[in-house]
């Protein structure tokens, strides 16, 4: 249990989240929407997206705000402490994976502009260890520390983002292309909620200082129905009126020399902002693995493991390490919504250590299909490997506390 004077409102609970959410791979999901499924089948994803993520999330917050456990607790309490390594391993995974994603930006943002002002070529891998050891030292500060960082650098990240859609419609003779009616794209919509399912499943770890249910459903309803369709969509608006190759390209393909500087110093603090979080939550799962640790050695620890995934070339399969991650959690989310769902439309009391070894076999279960039906060797529900997972956990876990509860009642009944 946290101490109540750590307790924070719906604004410092949003802002350490925003700082992370204004982030490059937030803004790319945008980009790869726009390029590969086009204007509105993007803009459709997006809305249908964050709308279903905002509806877990809530439901999220309310599992996690009786105890006020971290997310790996929070998971343990689900799938039983015998399973506690194998969860705490899935979360790291996709901490240090997003740690090293946004590292691997970061540095070419850093290369192509040293190389574009000065012509000297750094090694890049260089540059990917100075940055991921420097994110590491400043984010031994804890909570605290993030959320000074997050506040100071939010107006700064808004601000570069609203002249980079400035200039992206000042070149452009036409705003929007005309509306048409498209079906829902499954895999954009997968790809919409594989940016933010780790998000939503490791929101215990951050929601636990919340000081009331209301207040961190309001944080919530405010990430997901406002600022990061709004941030997806930049992204859309931007690269359909610039066609910008990458990132760095898309954000500074007009502009001066200053302009190109102030991109790469924006691209430095939305990856710093975000591996901030990232860091702070691998740590904390890390620290179910190795009690001895101090939390400043814990963060050491997986900064050094994300600073060295980010050696390697992760944004060439940018798309498939997201729905890879994201079939991990979106399984394991699909169990604890549903189980935590039925507590009230069941009104199922009792939580036993089978029903712990049931939620954890049902979620090795969603991975694997998930998995396999990205092979395209397995039939899919929805076309989306993650999206498959989801709901192979959900229905799975549905139906057999259903069929749990038919069977308590009648026997209640029969012995009446």
């Amino acid at each position: 249990m946290e101490s109540a004077s750590l307790r924070q409102s719906w604004w410092q609970l949003t802002s350490i989240q925003i700082g992370g959410i204004i982030c490059l791979p937030v803004i790319m999901i945008g980009q790869a929407l726009n390029s590969n499924y086009g204007f509105w089948p993007a803009v459709i994803a997006i809305i249908i997206g964050n709308m279903l993520l905002a509806l877990l999330g809530c439901v999220r917050i309310l599992t996690c705000l009786d105890q006020r456990h971290t997310t790996l607790e929070n998971a343990t309490h689900y799938f039983g402490r015998a399973s506690g390594k194998l969860l705490a391993l899935a979360f790291i995974i996709c901490l240090i994976g997003w740690f090293g994603i946004q590292l691997d930006v970061m540095s070419l943002s850093l290369y192509d502009s040293i190389l574009s002002i000065s012509g000297v070529t750094i090694p890049r891998i260089l540059i990917t260890l100075i940055l991921g050891f420097l994110i590491t030292f400043c984010a031994i500060g804890g909570i605290q520390m993030l959320n000074r960082f997050a506040q100071i650098t939010i107006p700064l990240l808004i601000g570069t983002l609203a002249y980079a859609l400035y200039t992206a419609f000042a070149q452009s003779s036409h705003f929007i292309p005309e509306p048409t009616l498209l079906p829902i794209n499954f895999q954009a919509l997968s790809l919409v909620i594989a940016t933010a399912i780790a998000l939503i499943a490791d929101l215990p770890t951050f929601y636990r200082f919340a000081r009331s249910a209301k207040e961190g459903i309001l944080s919530i309803a405010i990430l997901f129905l406002l600022v990061i369709p709004t941030i997806e969509l930049l992204g859309v608006y931007i690269d359909y009126h610039t066609k910008g190759s990458n990132i760095v390209s898309m954000l500074s393909l007009s502009g001066g020399m200053i302009w190109h500087l102030w991109i790469a110093f924006f691209l430095l603090f939305a990856g710093w902002t975000t591996n901030n979080t990232n860091l702070y939550s691998a740590s904390t799962c890390l620290g179910s693995l190795f009690t001895k640790l101090s939390h400043r050695w814990l963060t050491i620890v997986a900064g050094t493991a994300g600073t060295f995934l980010g050696c390697f070339d992760l944004l060439n399969n940018f798309a498939t390490i997201l729905n890879g991650m994201g079939t991990m959690m979106t399984s394991m989310t699909g169990v604890i919504l549903t189980h935590y769902s039925a507590t009230f439309l069941l009104k199922k009391a009792t939580f036993t250590h089978q029903d712990q070894q049931w939620n954890m076999a049902t979620w090795i279960a969603g991975t694997l299909y998930g998995i396999a039906t990205l092979t395209h060797y397995v039939p899919s529900l929805s076309g989306s490997g993650m999206i498959d997972s989801f709901l192979l956990a959900m229905l799975i876990t549905g139906l057999r506390l259903l069929l749990s509860q038919l069977y308590f009642t009648t026997s209640i009944r029969k012995k009446s």
